[in-house]
């Protein structure tokens, strides 16, 4: 174990293996599994808090940077720290995040519809959609959309893409990437609606080159989700464009986006992917030899003189 661990040490790039990426992954959702067991469900806004940042920081985000410290020789490069190789990209994947939040919900609700919470799982939950709704604003924000932002793009789209993008297939990096996202939140309806989020934010940071625009769209799709929880019927009545944005929903007291926001905003973020789409990036050595690959085998095969 000792050599193999010096190995490791001496002969490290400045991005992990592949290897090394899917151990990370592999890690994170142990450590995931027995912290169900281990961590208490938490009986007030206190806890509440406490948990949340001994999840995010202490079990994914600090495993991740220690295994880029150690791991690789540019722990920066490693978690895409660098700026994004076009500034409009940080306020772009704000945008793309707000126009993309109603899709995303009523993927979300679709795939509760689909398959029901438990109903002892949803008394569990009854605690935190409560936190959510009565706990100061910035507090919530702060705990719900900023903390998980940061830790958890640090560990998936950080390490863990860096290391799978040597495989030289970028797509399948985004994907396999936005599964181990989605498996650490561990319920089947969180971890269905997290992946395809993944997917776009894994996308967003592959294009740019930085983790920052991924972070803000994490953020910011969270932020919404804390927002729409805290529109209440009256507040929905007395505002004319929560009135265009929300209407009711299947529960009694919910309110779910409209469906012309919803195709209106969608058509905005399909148009903005397109933008990002076609904006120039850094390829890995792999992802360049897989593209003239690709390249070579599209070519017709020339017939003998």
């Amino acid at each position: 174990m000792g050599l193999w661990i010096r190995h490791l040490v001496r002969d490290r790039l400045d991005t992990p293996t592949v290897t090394e990426a899917m151990l990370c992954g592999v890690l994170l959702l142990v450590i995931r599994f027995f912290s169900n067991f281990l961590i208490p469900t938490p009986n007030g806004w206190g806890q509440f808090v406490v948990t949340v940042l001994v999840l995010q920081i202490a079990l994914i985000a600090t495993p991740a940077c220690l295994m880029a410290i150690i791991l690789t020789r540019n722990p920066a490069k490693t978690l895409s720290l660098g700026p994004p190789s076009f500034l409009l990209t940080l306020p772009a994947a704000v945008l793309l995040a707000v126009c993309l939040h109603p899709a995303m919900a009523w993927l979300a609700e679709g795939i509760r519809f689909v398959y029901p919470l438990n109903p002892s799982i949803a008394r569990q939950l009854e605690p935190i959609g409560r936190f959510a709704a009565t706990q100061p604003l910035w507090q919530v924000l702060l705990l719900i959309a900023v903390t998980p932002a940061i830790c958890e793009e640090l560990a998936f789209r950080g390490f863990i893409l860096s290391g799978l993008r040597h495989t030289g297939h970028t797509w399948g990096a985004i994907v396999l990437t936005s599964v181990f996202f989605g498996l650490a939140h561990g319920l089947l309806q969180q971890s269905l609606s997290a992946c395809a989020v993944g997917v776009v934010i894994g996308y967003v940071v592959v294009k740019t080159g930085s983790l920052w625009p991924g972070v803000l769209f994490h953020l910011t799709h969270n932020g919404l989700a804390v927002l729409q929880g805290r529109v209440t019927p009256e507040l929905h009545e007395s505002q004319p464009l929560l009135k265009l944005l929300l209407t009711a929903g299947f529960e009694e007291g919910a309110l779910v986006y409209s469906i012309p926001a919803t195709l209106a905003l969608g058509l905005c973020g399909l148009a903005m992917l397109w933008w990002l789409k076609n904006l120039p990036y850094h390829r890995s050595a792999e992802e360049r030899l897989q593209e003239a690959l690709d390249q070579q085998a599209a070519l017709p095969a020339k017939s003998p003189a």
